[in-house]
């Protein structure tokens, strides 16, 4: 390892020069600050193993304690420090190695400038083998050291912080981590094998640690990041799962430094080099090997995951599911989603992966090349009606779900190694978080005709617990999969469809809000995000259906809107500009469930009275009114028919005993 690094600071330049001398002579890097603001500055900067402070740092007056403030400033409270003083005094000394309110003293030691210099570079030796113990020894090979700098990398740290002096922090924090200790045995070396994950602020990493007294190696999944970040998964992790269960990862050492934390977490029974991400086990497996790896995750009558068991619990709905995906409220989630739509309107027509137009109503999307085009509900439409409120089923739940953070071991067991945001929130919401990274991450990319056939097969549902099935080879794997997710969902979180089409919505919101859309995006990135927008105006146009608010619907999964007249099937829009079809469809949603006969649906569209002779020409309005449906004559949805009765719009599907003249 590099020599240690030593701020020196103190008012006195004969001081800074005779120190400073003797510490580099020692082998030191050191660095000097000749006032409070300088130190604080170099504080900040960089980092330090051993800072030594002089206790009147600023004027050298009776009352100037600005060098013991600065010491026992808690941001600094990961760096070793001594107190110098020209002025020793017992009382002090007490004062200075005494811990405060946060549990560290201001000073590791506090020696006064009359003892030798020989004394002095004892205690600073000291001060660094002692006040936070470092494995200065511990083996890094040049592999290891590189990927720290890609650590540095992705972590972003501030900009005032250099590189160099951030991978030596990250270099001095795996020393802490892997230093010996009474629970823990000395390690000769660490190896960091490869990152699994990161997210802004923390990576996830493989380490192997090689203990001293043996060649077997023991393996950790390290979490390492800034410090504030770490920190508060460190303590949710303690507050809702002080002792984690079996099968679930294991807390093994936490390490910190002045920017940057580590936790190092163990999984019992897995060897690291045959975990893979969610994502990764998905793609490699068929759907009957995939279903049994979720239903560890979500096993009936349990939390998601090694989590628990369920709290019921009663709460407004919309509120905590916006606050489960870290949304704003509907308002503001409205504008957000405008301006992110927009976004990508603008980079799909840049990289001609699709056309998007977004009106006050309705999402457009169109790809020219395979000759599609989708109108769909705008999901801003949704988000202006009031929200919803309502019972919810609460549980323990990990707050989110990805398809990277989700790793599988070679025996198929699933691990949650991303407890930042662990809390109490609708189980629900899981399932549908869930579902959302298998459409989205974990699902093989897909085409838009695809995705939006997909959407269709799981909007018909009116269970949760549905079978669903679908003959087209692309569509069958996710298809099962995810009946299966939901069959789960329903068992542990009640059977609420539309409150799990709501949590649908905000999950595919939350995916498109966090999706990058960088001007050197990839290709697929972007296509993959409008195809979250896809899925995103088909749940609106549902939710629309359902939440009865402004338009006029007779069946689960249609609405009539008058201004303009469109169609809304299923999420699906359709605009209605022949005013013969609206005025049939509008004389049968006012009649929800009743037989409505052709003579009165003919006078409606034609203002004139019922004759044979227009047999025909009304076959033919019905038939594209079908055609708007997404039905036929022979595989009808919604509208039915039967002879001497007429036409009928009904609610909860096709009515007893019913004939297709």
């Amino acid at each position: 390892m590099t020599p240690a690094r030593v701020l020196l600071a103190d008012n006195n330049p004969q001081i800074l020069a005779l120190y400073g001398k003797y510490l580099r002579d020692a082998g030191y890097h050191v660095a000097t600050a000749d006032s409070p603001a300088t130190a604080r500055q170099a504080l900040d900067r960089q980092w330090f193993d051993l800072a030594v402070i002089d206790w009147r740092l600023d004027d050298d007056s009776e009352g100037d304690h600005s060098g013991y403030e600065l010491a026992g400033d808690p941001l600094y409270s990961h760096v070793a420090k001594i107190i110098l003083t020209l002025y020793p005094d017992w009382q002090k000394a007490v004062k200075a190695r005494t811990a405060g309110p946060d549990g560290c003293a201001p000073a590791f030691d506090y020696i006064g400038k009359e003892q030798t210099l020989r004394e002095f570079g004892q205690a600073a030796a000291r001060a660094l083998a002692e006040a936070i113990p470092t494995d200065r020894a511990l083996l890094m090979a040049d592999a290891t050291q590189r990927r720290l700098v890609e650590v540095a990398g992705r972590l972003r740290p501030p900009e005032a912080m250099s590189t160099d002096d951030c991978v030596y922090e990250l270099e001095v924090l795996v020393r802490r981590l892997f230093c010996r200790r009474a629970d823990k045995p000395a390690y000769r070396q660490v190896v960091i094998e490869r990152f699994v994950w990161d997210r802004p602020g923390r990576v996830a990493v493989v380490v192997y640690a090689y203990p001293s007294n043996t060649a077997a190696r023991r393996q950790y999944l390290v979490v390492a990041g800034l410090r504030d970040v770490i920190e508060q998964e460190r303590a949710r992790r303690q507050t809702y799962l002080p002792t984690p269960p079996p099968g679930a990862t294991q807390l093994g050492y936490t390490a910190t430094t002045a920017r940057f934390a580590a936790n190092a977490y163990a999984l019992p029974g897995a060897d690291l080099e045959q975990v893979r991400p969610l994502g990764d086990a998905y793609r490699q497996n068929a759907a009957n090997q995939v279903t049994p790896i979720l239903s560890q995750l979500a096993p009936p009558g349990r939390r998601l995951g090694e989590l628990g068991q369920a709290i019921a619990a009663d709460t407004a709905s919309d509120d905590r599911l916006l606050a489960h995906f870290g949304l704003p409220p509907r308002p503001a989630l409205a504008a957000s989603l405008a301006a992110r739509l927009d976004e990508l309107a603008a980079q799909a027509a840049a990289l001609d992966v699709a056309h998007l137009e977004r009106t006050a109503e309705s999402l457009i999307i169109r790809s020219p090349r395979a000759g599609l085009e989708f109108s769909l509900a705008s999901p801003l439409l949704w988000l202006a009606q009031p929200a919803a409120a309502g019972p919810l089923r609460l549980g323990l739940s990990p707050g989110r779900l990805a398809a990277d953070t989700i790793l599988v071991d070679g025996d198929g067991r699933p691990w949650l190694t991303d407890l930042l945001h662990v809390t109490e929130g609708p189980l629900l919401a899981d399932f549908a978080a869930l579902e959302t990274v298998i459409k989205f991450e974990a699902e093989a990319p897909a085409g838009l005709a695809d995705c939006e056939r997909l959407e269709s097969l799981l909007l018909e549902a009116d269970r949760l617990d549905q079978s669903l099935r679908s003959e087209l080879p692309p569509l069958r794997k996710t298809i099962s999969v995810i009946a299966a997710l939901r069959h789960s969902a329903a068992e542990v979180a009640g059977d609420d469809l539309d409150t799990y089409h709501a949590a649908l919505f905000y999950a595919a919101a939350a995916h498109l809000l966090r999706g990058r859309l960088d001007a050197d995006r990839p290709r697929r990135e972007v296509e993959a995000l409008v195809r979250v927008a896809l899925s995103l105006g088909r749940l609106a146009g549902r939710l629309l259906t359902v939440s009865g608010a402004g338009p006029r619907t007779a069946a689960r999964g249609v609405q009539l809107f008058e201004a303009p007249r469109r169609l809304v099937v299923d999420g699906r829009v359709v605009e209605i500009k022949s005013p013969q079809q609206f005025a049939v469809l509008l004389r049968l949603v006012n009649a929800p469930g009743q037989w409505v006969t052709r003579q009165v649906l003919y006078q409606a569209a034609y203002k004139q009275a019922y004759d044979d002779a227009y047999q025909g020409q009304f076959d033919q309005l019905i038939y594209r009114i079908r055609e708007k449906l997404g039905e036929t004559h022979d595989n009808p949805r919604y509208l039915f028919s039967a002879p001497d009765e007429g036409y009928a719009l009904f609610p909860h599907g096709r009515p007893p005993d019913t004939r297709r003249p």
